[in-house]
Formats: C-alpha cells, sequence, structure tokens
C-alpha cells in the first residue's frame, strides 16, 4: 500500500516479541549484565531492572533498542523463546515462567 501524500510505502516496524522472560533468558545466553545490555542498547538500567521483574512497562523504542542490542549481538527473539549461536551450534531455549506484565506504554 503506498502513502499518497507521502509517494512511497512506509516499512513496516519489526514485530516486537520481547517479554521480561526472554530478555532475562538473552542476557543469560550472552553472559550479560544488566549494565551490559544497558549499554549495548542504550536504555536506562532501571528501566531494564523494572521491566524484567514486571514492575512496569516499557515504551516501544527502548524495546525496540534492546531487541536490536540482542540480534546485533546474535540472539534471535521467537515466539516460544530465544536461539542464539554458541560457537557452531544452533542453540534454542524456550522462556519460562513468564511474570505478569504491565501493559505496553504509549
Amino acid at each position: 500500500m503506498t502513502d499518497t501524500h507521502l509517494g512511497f510505502s512506509p516499512t513496516p516496524l519489526p514485530k516486537i516479541l520481547i517479554t521480561p522472560s526472554k530478555v532475562r533468558a538473552a542476557r543469560a545466553a550472552l553472559n550479560w549484565t544488566q549494565r551490559e545490555l544497558m549499554e549495548a542498547a542504550g536504555v536506562g538500567h532501571g528501566s531494564i531492572v523494572h521491566y524484567e521483574t514486571g514492575a512496569r512497562s516499557m515504551q516501544r523504542a527502548s524495546l525496540r533498542a534492546i531487541q536490536k542490542a540482542f540480534e546485533d549481538a546474535g540472539v534471535k527473539f521467537t515466539s516460544t523463546g530465544i536461539e542464539w549461536f554458541d560457537g557452531p551450534t544452533r542453540v534454542q531455549a524456550a522462556a519460562v515462567l513468564e511474570r505478569p506484565t504491565p501493559p505496553l506504554a504509549m
């Protein structure tokens, strides 16, 4: 579909497949601390802590930044968990024990 006002078709944003348990699983897969994720994604440390514990939701832009940081490091988010490469071996992990998450902040 083309936006006639703009003269081009906008690129759809990637689907956000991140959940708090997947963030924890991805950090564990890469052996990253919350501070290392903060530096890689450019997201505040408190935001990561509160999101991982389910205490708060996170802005879409922050979730996208976290997803990109992990993807750049080789982690792929799936509908059921994460995938990453450990040397030459592809490893899959299911994210489990999902805590209820507050609604996504707009």
